[in-house]
């Protein structure tokens, strides 16, 4: 590898800023170009940080040498921008969802092991220490789970986008964009699925957007029961909240924060220091150390942290999730 890696971003909307302000904040790496179909908003991200700006991603990969593409895009073209890349010899870094359907997760899972995926939210202080507690049996066996998204989006955060709120770009709606986070968190929690049964539907915005807004299901993970429920249509962008019930205590986590309930009636509660926020509160501030990871993990020549097969077990729920759930939207 060389000793300064040049990276470039594809799709220069609100989320490239926090992957160009990182990638500029780090050693041995320099954001060496942006593309974007608005030329504009390319110019404009690559003029912070002394970068080429181009129209296409063709154009950029033919006229500069590349060794890290971040993939900013509208999320059906996550999938063939990662495929143009690696057959390059580009290493890849996409931001979720990797795919939007089963035939794109053929595609995606036969690239290589440098492929990394941007779910963030693994690297919340709180998260992982819960993950600790599980993995050491220190709370007892999960007896089940619940988790809740509440945001708001209006009308005009589709309407101005282009892309979003349609099954061909976007690929779905509040579970495929906004909630995928919250599911990754509990599929890295609790494992695999072996069971699920999903209900969707569009409550606010008929009319307006062709997926769902607000997403409901009861999955089973082994013997362990998880409640989720998702939706884009509350008054503001609330804090997720995610409960573990466990035999010997139950665990709540909001924001930076962490509750131990111990069934002898001792309550610990937690608040994990974290880096602000870059970009939108409700991203989380876990973009930092998730970057930072895959960027180490390429310099040393290992595998991407999160890759194509630590995200398998979440795209796989969230696939059967629209296999059952898109039936309540026609």
């Amino acid at each position: 590898m060389p000793d300064t890696l040049n990276a470039a971003i594809v799709g220069c909307g609100s989320i490239a800023s926090v992957h160009a302000a990182l990638i500029g904040s780090m050693d041995g790496v320099r954001l060496a170009a942006c593309a974007d179909i608005a030329e504009d908003m390319a110019v404009r991200l690559a003029d912070k940080y002394d970068a080429a700006a181009y129209r296409s991603l063709d154009d950029m990969l033919a006229h500069e040498a590349i060794d890290v593409l971040h993939i900013c895009t509208p999320h059906a073209l996550h999938v063939p921008m990662a495929e143009e890349a690696v057959a390059r010899g580009i290493k890849v870094f996409t931001e979720k969802p990797p795919v939007i359907s089963r035939e794109q997760w053929a595609r995606f899972s036969d690239l290589n092991s440098s492929v990394g995926v941007c779910f963030q939210n693994r690297y919340n202080k709180n998260i992982r220490y819960v993950k600790q507690l599980l993995d050491t049996g220190a709370v007892g066996r999960v007896t089940g789970v619940r988790a809740a998204v509440a945001w708001y989006r209006d009308a005009s955060y589709y309407q101005n986008s282009g892309w979003r709120g349609t099954w061909a770009l976007e690929g779905g709606g509040v579970l495929i964009n906004q909630a995928i986070h919250t599911l990754d968190l509990l599929v890295m929690l609790l494992g695999p699925h072996t069971g699920v049964d999903t209900y969707m539907a569009n409550r606010q915005l008929q009319g307006v957007i062709e997926v769902e807004d607000t997403v409901d299901a009861r999955i089973a993970f082994g013997d362990a029961v998880g409640l989720f429920t998702a939706t884009n249509a509350y008054s503001t962008s609330a804090p997720v909240q995610i409960r573990i019930d466990c035999e010997q205590a139950a665990l709540t986590v909001e924001d930076n924060r962490l509750a131990i309930f111990w069934r002898s009636g001792r309550v610990e509660r937690i608040a994990f220091e974290q880096p602000d926020a870059l970009g939108k509160d409700y991203w989380g501030s876990g973009h930092a150390a998730c970057i930072a990871d895959y960027y180490r993990a390429m310099k040393q020549g290992e595998p991407a942290p999160i890759g194509i097969r630590g995200v398998e077990a979440t795209v796989m729920l969230m696939l059967d999730m629209y296999d059952q759930g898109r039936r309540w939207l026609k």
